[in-house]
């Protein structure tokens, strides 16, 4: 893909997206009773009818979309040939949005597990995205991070670039002076030593992107981001 398509969609609100594997039920319930509009990954249109919920859109090369032709009589399809981007990527590109909450995106193939992983990384500056799965939530972030969570919380850092960090608060395992990358040394199953939690990268790496993945039970905690 040379050149990034205009967005299709504007939201001034976040916006829920939903795909073909793993949902989490309770944040779609969460996304409806926010009013948030949730628009589907392809597939993801076929969990959402078995929830009883027309998406406002559905977005994707449609090809594991069921009963398209009944899909098109309920609501708009956003149909995107290319095959350069999986549909995650398709639906960050065609919507504008300040903030992304999603989930059936992550627990089925792994190449497609890896490519969402990827494709929040890229778009970590301009569309942030909290990634809700069964039991995790993660995100994507470049620049300093400062979260208020709770003591002895299971905290990972996985680093999508070689990047380093000048300092950290309120983790157990500091990460001042540490250097990651992926396949040399990442920061998985670190923990809080205290609520407020802050990450500071190397001057020369505050354009790097490093996914945070924390509990489930902390989505309250960062939703709002």
């Amino acid at each position: 893909m040379n050149a990034e398509p205009t967005a299709a969609l504007r939201y001034s609100t976040p916006v829920a997206l939903v795909g073909p594997v793993r949902v989490n039920a309770e944040m779609v319930r969460l996304a409806r009773a926010r009013e948030l509009p949730i628009i589907a990954a392809d597939g993801g249109a076929n969990r959402l009818d078995a929830l009883d919920i027309v998406p406002e859109a559905i977005i994707g090369d449609l090809d594991s979309l069921a009963d398209r032709q009944g899909w098109r009589e309920r609501t708009r399809i956003i149909e995107i040939g290319e095959q350069d981007t999986v549909d995650f990527e398709k639906c960050l590109y065609s919507i504008d949005a300040p903030r992304f909450l999603a989930t059936g995106f992550v627990g089925g193939r792994i190449d497609h597990s890896l490519a969402v992983i990827h494709v929040m990384g890229k778009y970590a500056a301009a569309k942030p995205v909290l990634l809700i799965g069964e039991q995790d939530i993660s995100f994507a972030h470049v620049g300093v991070l400062e979260l208020t969570l709770q003591p002895d919380v299971p905290f990972s850092i996985f680093p999508l670039q070689p990047i380093s960090f000048a300092g950290s608060r309120g983790l157990a395992h500091p990460l001042k002076g540490l250097h990651m990358a992926p396949a040399t040394f990442i920061g998985t199953s670190n923990r809080t030593s205290e609520p407020a939690v802050r990450i500071e990268p190397g001057a020369a790496f505050t354009d790097i992107p490093y996914v945070i993945t924390l509990p489930y039970a902390m989505l309250d905690h960062v939703i709002d981001g």
